[in-house]
């Protein structure tokens, strides 16, 4: 008993000196909030490249969604005889990545991580804060977001880590490294090489992707590749896969088109880009065929891409948009103000270096002439039931999206939406 005593005592006596000495150390160290330590430190590291990716860690960030879903009203009163209206409930939609490009919380993701989702959630490197986020301003056809922190007041002070953008092109057979949340394990590191600098993303020819075997799965969408002086050079969109899982083909969307899709953004507060609105094939032997049989055999072999189908029309005319235009079914476009046209990638690409209502020439051969026809670009236009065929929803809300399995023939609309796709 005395034994015990003697240890209750003890207890007691080190309770009061803890007490005693947190009370004194919390009135040493105690400071005003703007002068709190950066809750996004750097530790010191030795190696310069682990440094880089240290630093390139801490500016990526991981989104959570979510929507605000109506519930059915309860039962209430002294017997239950009444209906209660209930509040709306925040449901988790999905997650994904992002990466800082600027320090004051200004954040790029893949459009699909946000898409239809209404609450958005950001978690730093340190996971002490998460912050509500705000979209800014979006861009579907390329599939990306911008989005910024809403930062509480007594932390403005305190800048965000953020990743410069490079512009100049890869070349097969560089070291890329992945940064993001696959799988839900935050912040994960994977290292490859780049294998192709120019596919063609699932939604449209505007957008080239980057291939490369740095390791992604569903979360990693929105998260930065980056090179060896931690720049980045792509955005991590989709996996080609069977399986849906990793197996060395992953795409990121290039910075050309980042960077052009930022300065839109920003300027526009959407992206602005040009069309032809017309469905063209390349010219093949399939579809030569058919340009021959049309113009009884009297069209020379030539490359080129054929306009093979009247598809869109102006909203306010009955007559397709193209046509008043001068351009007409069966019509084969060699070149493009100047530069030659061989297939629709390469139409893509010029018809992307202008802006609506700029007027170019159009080569083109119709019969056995060759016609130039002064041409207006229209404006791609989307709207929702647009966006949710692109992005349809999913019984288990998960990113990178698979990629999509094209049909042969392919035809896409003078750079917009490719259509004969199936969607895994």
């Amino acid at each position: 008993m005395k034994k015990f005593n003697q240890f209750v005592m003890s207890l007691a006596i080190a309770v009061c000196l803890a007490g005693t000495t947190y009370g004194s150390m919390h009135e040493e160290t105690a400071k005003p909030v703007t002068e709190l330590p950066n809750p996004h430190p750097i530790s010191k590291q030795e190696d310069p490249y682990l440094q880089m990716i240290e630093r390139s860690t801490h500016a990526v960030v991981m989104i959570t969604t979510e929507n605000m879903v109506e519930q059915p009203p309860k039962a209430c009163g002294p017997a239950g005889e009444k209906e209660c209206a209930v509040p709306p409930k925040a449901q988790y939609a999905g997650h994904g990545s992002g990466f800082f490009i600027s320090a004051d919380g200004l954040f790029i993701t893949n459009y699909h991580v946000i898409h239809n989702a209404t609450i958005f959630k950001a978690w730093t490197y340190d996971r002490v804060y998460h912050y509500e986020a705000e979209v800014v301003a979006t861009d579907p056809i390329a599939d990306l977001a911008m989005l910024k922190l809403i930062v509480p007041e007594h932390l403005n002070d305190m800048p965000f880590h953020y990743l410069e953008i490079e512009a100049t092109p890869l070349v097969s057979g560089e070291d890329v490294i992945a940064i993001g949340h696959p799988l839900g394990l935050d912040f994960s590191v994977s290292k490859g090489i780049v294998s192709h600098t120019d596919r063609q993303s699932r939604i449209t020819s505007y957008v080239r992707h980057i291939q490369s075997t740095a390791s992604i799965n569903k979360g990693n969408s929105g998260g930065p590749l980056i090179n060896m002086e931690g720049k980045v050079v792509g955005v991590n969109s989709l996996i080609v896969s069977p399986s849906g899982e990793f197996n060395g083909l992953g795409h990121a969307i290039r910075t050309d088109t980042l960077i052009r899709s930022i300065e839109h953004m920003l300027t526009y507060g959407e992206v602005i880009r040009a069309a032809i609105w017309v469905s063209t094939a390349n010219l093949n032997p399939f579809v030569f065929e058919m340009v021959q049989e049309e113009y009884n055999r009297k069209v020379p072999s030539v490359y080129g891409v054929v306009v093979v189908q009247y598809n869109y029309f102006a909203d306010t005319d009955a007559i397709p948009y193209h046509v008043q235009q001068g351009l007409l079914m069966w019509d084969v476009i060699i070149a493009f103000n100047g530069e030659p046209v061989n297939n629709q990638n390469e139409l893509s690409r010029e018809i992307a270096k202008y802006m609506p209502d700029d007027v170019v020439q159009l080569m083109v051969i119709r019969e056995q002439s060759i016609v130039i026809v002064d041409y207006k670009l229209a404006k791609v236009t989307f709207d929702q039931e647009d966006l949710n065929e692109i992005f349809p929803k999913q019984e288990e809300p998960t990113t990178p999206q698979k990629d999509a399995v094209f049909k042969e023939p392919t035809f896409s609309q003078g750079g917009a939406f490719i259509k004969d796709l199936d969607q895994d």
